[in-house]
């Protein structure tokens, strides 16, 4: 099924701020976000040498996810019919890859991808191998040790040798207090399906495009934790000014280029949007209802940073001031 039929059908949720995945599976909070700033930040990781941050993050996400989402009645199901099955059809339907094949044989897990979100990208990475061996050690209950990923025939073969030792359960917020803190109040205002309709985006089969560049669709848990956990987090501002500096037109006005910046944030499931231009010429931006993770502890510092890198598109003097999180509002300050 292409995206913009799960969108007619409402398997996707569209609200101004909020989009809500009602797949088979449980409900979920989802996020689109830019592709190549995600990918290029990984990267920058992993060439860096803290890949295995990245992982750990990402780990945490992926088991996170799939131990509060996977409802009770698929839990006895073979590991291999949930992720080759009912995942590969969700997967694939939301442009997150082009096939999936898990393999367990003995003590060796293997998942095979072919065009999966990151790969696509930048090739093997630990943001894959971490979200992967996290969800494998909850659908099997046991630890898990990565030993790498191989390409193979247009596909990567991602290795895990699976121990004796039970996995354990992370802390996280219940799922009820999750699906709660995450219940979106409709509110007046540009939607997914409405920024589509106006041009802002295109859907090409699975997938979404802003201005030509891919659009990835994840569950929001995984931002959060880049935010508490990531390495280089200072990266991302500079990533994301070189990827919209390639994008937003040289000849718009200031206040223009912060419209669009509304509606990125809002059309793309980051909350309902205001901005505020100073008289000083200083500018407020006020998220009402950012997205929630199963995380203990929520950190925007992810977005923050993209944020960022947007607003010095606009002005290269522009500063982050402060980030502020509270009464489900998140506050960013920006001085010049």
């Amino acid at each position: 099924m292409e995206f913009s039929l799960l969108l007619m059908r409402n398997a996707i949720e569209t609200y101004a701020g909020g989009l809500i995945s009602r797949f088979r599976v449980r409900s979920r909070r989802s996020v689109l976000f830019f592709e190549d700033i995600l990918a290029e930040y990984v990267k920058e990781c992993d060439d860096s040498g803290h890949g295995r941050k990245i992982m750990d993050a990402i780990e945490e996400a992926g088991a996170l996810m799939t131990a509060s989402l996977i409802p009770g009645f698929m839990r006895p199901i073979s590991p291999t019919l949930i992720i080759n099955v009912a995942g590969r059809t969700i997967w694939r339907s939301i442009g997150a890859l082009d096939d999936i094949k898990l393999e367990i044989n003995g003590d060796r897990c293997t998942v095979s991808m072919k065009n999966e979100v990151i790969d696509r990208v930048i090739g093997g990475n630990s943001f894959v191998a971490g979200s992967w061996k996290g969800t494998c050690m909850v659908l099997l209950g046991k630890e898990m040790e990565y030993d790498g990923v191989a390409p193979r025939d247009g596909w990567n073969r991602y290795e895990y040798r699976i121990t004796d030792i039970p996995e354990l359960p992370l802390p996280s917020k219940p799922k009820e207090q999750y699906d709660a803190m995450n219940r979106y109040i409709p509110t007046e205002g540009l939607t997914l399906k409405d920024a589509i309709m106006n041009g802002v985006f295109n859907v090409k089969g699975n997938s979404v495009y802003f201005r030509g560049r891919r659009l990835c669709y994840f569950e929001n848990t995984y931002y959060h934790l880049l935010g508490i956990k990531g390495p280089m987090l200072e990266k991302v501002q500079d990533i994301a000014k070189a990827y919209f500096d390639g994008l937003i037109e040289k000849d718009a006005t200031e206040t223009e280029r912060l419209k669009l910046l509304k509606t990125l944030l809002q059309s793309m499931g980051w909350g309902f949007v205001a901005i505020e231009i100073k008289p000083d010429g200083n500018v407020r931006i006020v998220i009402d209802s950012p997205p929630v993770g199963l995380q203990m502890k929520d950190d925007y510092s992810f977005l923050a940073n993209t944020i960022a890198g947007y607003m010095k598109v606009i002005d290269d003097r522009f500063e982050m001031e402060s980030v502020a999180y509270g009464e489900r509002k998140l506050s960013l300050d920006f001085v010049r």
